[in-house]
């Protein structure tokens, strides 16, 4: 029962919607490559030789193609496979099984390696890392304490923060979404409890016994444990706002975003901790009824939260989509083609259409000599968002002799203005 309601409602799971209603978004891709690989490693205990042997191929490159994708979850995921593959295959008797696992990583792995080292110098690292140089640093220049600082920041590239940590998933994980994250660590306790109860029993210390926890359950608790302590101590040392005020939580927020995996492999411990507290408070007849209307309740509060949150809710980005098509029409008219448009965070809605360029930093000199270069040639426009000033704008570029034109307005929250030499 446990497997069958976790399954349907993953489909419903507001952040596991939400993010797969979106486009662009590449933390689902990762999350389905994985489950398709772990379900492989799995059901292949059933399988005949031959087929097990490709099979545990096929793990290995689904594993590597999920790592294509997210390699900074390297750490973890790495850990849950070999963790599936210790328990399930004694690595004495199934050797050969471990690799095939690695023979297909190396398949997978091999074209990222060679697009990291052309794109960042080093086969092993990403864009959250540092660069090589950092642990390749030699006794000479800082000692094994520099190498190992270095080491340290490949594991952890935001550094280890345990405050800012437990704020972010106090916020996004119980503040946000409370009638999911209660009932989950409600049953992860559950199953706590049923587990030390078990072993009390075991030991003699207490004469009643409760129902016992499986093998595969205690492997589940102990995996999903692993990952929540990971990815909240990883991710959650990441400070950042996504919105002017820092106070709006927002559904398509990173953290959540980072953190799906928490949210797909919670569902089974939602279903636990639900079905623990209806069978504790209620009959057994009345128990039933009080967990169907739970789930009801889960799935309104996940349509509530993926298509009408107010900022980022489907609903309120179909009405942005259509209300930047607006914009896009009426640039297309106030602008003199050839045109460039300095666009900062909305380039999504001007360019191909036309050309954009990056906020320039006046106080370079290269910046300064650049712009200039640009207006001789093209009409160069200055896109003002909320929040920011005419006035002010006019006084930053005034001083290197650019003046402005007279503010376009394209609709209710954005103005376009025209930027020329002096």
């Amino acid at each position: 029962k446990i497997a069958f309601f976790a399954s349907l409602l993953s489909y419903v799971c507001a952040p596991l919607w939400y993010f797969s209603s979106r486009s662009m978004f590449h933390n689902m891709l990762f999350l389905s490559l994985l489950v398709i690989a772990i379900a492989a490693l799995v059901l292949a205990r059933n399988m005949q030789p031959r087929v097990r042997y490709l099979t545990m191929v096929g793990v290995g490159v689904l594993t590597s193609l999920s790592l294509f994708v997210r390699l900074s979850e390297t750490i973890w995921v790495l850990f849950i496979i070999l963790a599936v593959l210790l328990l399930l295959y004694p690595a004495r008797k199934y050797y050969r099984l471990y690799l095939a696992v690695l023979l297909g990583l190396c398949i997978g792995f091999a074209p990222l390696m060679i697009a990291n080292d052309a794109t960042y110098g080093s086969p092993f690292t990403f864009s959250y890392t540092v660069a090589k140089d950092t642990v390749t640093a030699n006794a000479g220049e800082g000692g094994a304490s520099h190498w190992l600082s270095g080491v340290t920041k490949y594991i952890f590239p935001f550094g280890i923060h345990l405050h800012q940590s437990w704020v972010a998933a106090r916020t996004y994980l119980i503040g946000f979404f409370p009638w999911y994250s209660i009932f989950v660590i409600f049953g992860v306790l559950t199953y706590i409890k049923r587990l030390l109860w078990g072993y009390l029993h075991r030991w003699g210390l207490i004469s009643a016994k409760q129902e016992s926890v499986s093998a595969a359950e205690r492997i589940y608790l102990f995996l999903f444990c692993c990952i929540v302590a990971w990815l909240i101590l990883y991710y959650g040392a990441y400070s950042f706002s996504e919105h002017d005020d820092p106070e709006v939580l927002l559904v398509g927020s990173s953290y959540i975003r980072y953190w799906l995996p928490l949210f797909l492999f919670g569902v089974p411990f939602w279903i636990t901790g639900v079905y623990a507290i209806t069978r504790k408070l209620f009959s057994r007849q009345i128990g039933t009824i009080a967990f169907y209307a739970a789930v009801a309740l889960f799935v309104i509060a996940s349509v509530h939260s993926v298509l009408f949150d107010k900022t980022q809710g489907l609903v309120a980005i179909q009405q942005n989509v259509e209300e930047y098509r607006q914009y896009q029409a009426t640039l297309r008219d106030v602008v003199h083609r050839p045109a460039i448009v300095i666009a900062g965070s909305s380039d999504k809605f001007i360019y191909p259409d036309i050309s954009v360029l990056a906020t320039p930093d006046l106080q370079r000199t290269s910046h300064v000599v650049a712009l200039r270069t640009l207006s001789q040639k093209y009409s160069v426009y200055y896109l003002l968002h909320p929040g920011e000033s005419f006035e002010t704008l006019q006084q930053q570029y005034n001083q290197f002799s650019f003046s402005l034109g007279t503010p376009l307005t394209l609709g209710s929250n954005l103005t376009v203005v025209e930027i020329s030499t002096q």
